[in-house]
């Protein structure tokens, strides 16, 4: 509870990966790819996040796995990350929306750094 994320994958991506691990890609370099598109959406995230204390900035996190790169906020000691960023009309809390502020803000360089590491399987692929 209180821990929620934001996933970078992309419609049709998974199924590229699979694609391209049937055919003999490396998939480390796509979650290598996932991982530096979810470090660069980071800093965005925290820069559009609201902060009081400075805990709900500091709970900011990312990470990736083979199909898809993770920005998550909130934890146990930040369990408000959730409503501050979708609101919570019962309680009177506006959205922030700074999750997908962050995400918006950093679209071409994850556009960019999916597109070469889809560049560069496609190449293992052809065996150049």
């Amino acid at each position: 509870m209180g821990d929620f994320r934001l996933s970078l994958d992309a419609r049709g991506l998974s199924r590229l990966a699979r694609t391209l691990k049937q055919a003999g890609a490396d998939m480390q370099d796509l979650k290598a790819a996932y991982k530096r598109a979810s470090d660069a959406v980071k800093p965005r995230i925290q820069q559009a996040s609201p902060s009081r204390s400075g805990r709900l900035r500091s709970s900011i996190r990312s990470g990736a796995t083979q199909r898809a790169g993770v920005v998550r906020a909130g934890s146990k000691r930040v369990p408000y990350a959730g409503p501050i960023n979708f609101g919570w009309p019962g309680h009177n809390i506006t959205g922030q929306h700074f999750m997908g502020e962050g995400l918006d803000a950093s679209r071409d360089e994850v556009d960019d750094i999916f597109a070469q590491a889809i560049e560069k399987a496609l190449s293992q692929v052809k065996g150049e």
